[in-house]
């Protein structure tokens, strides 16, 4: 370090504490997504809620976050917290969702990606009717399980 100009010293510095902020964020992360399975667990208990996907708690968690972030951070909170929730949701197990869209199937898969997150299983289809088969299917296997 004695060699470095007192900038290259600074950086390194800077780089130092970024390495020591990320190393805590990944421990809590692994903390956050061994609790989300944990949850999911509870989820699958025969008195549990059985629903994995609770958009209203979903959109209570991100609200909260939104709430205490600078505004400044915000955009970047959104994104970074649905990509947060959807690895929890994947540890509860992988979330299947199908997409059809007659008119800007890119738009609309892009939309789906930003709402469930990198860690859902999204497949564009190109018959709705295929889309809501999958949905009654998924919804009926729910219910059967809740029952």
């Amino acid at each position: 370090m004695a060699d470095l100009t007192p900038e290259q010293q600074a950086l390194a510095a800077l780089r130092a504490e970024i390495d020591s902020i990320d190393d805590q964020i990944l421990n809590l992360f692994e903390q956050r997504l061994a609790v989300a399975a944990t949850v999911g667990r509870a989820k699958d208990a025969p008195t549990g809620p059985h629903t994995k996907l609770r958009p209203d708690r979903e959109q209570t968690v991100l609200a909260r976050m939104l709430s205490k972030c600078q505004p400044e951070n915000a955009e970047a909170v959104e994104h970074l917290w649905r990509e947060i929730v959807g690895w929890g949701l994947a540890r509860q197990g992988r979330l299947q969702v199908q997409v059809w869209a007659p008119i800007e199937p890119t738009r609309a898969y892009d939309g789906a990606r930003l709402r469930f997150g990198a860690a859902a299983d999204i497949r564009m289809v190109r018959d709705p009717q295929k889309a809501l088969a999958f949905a009654a299917h998924k919804h009926r296997d729910q219910r059967r399980k809740d029952v």
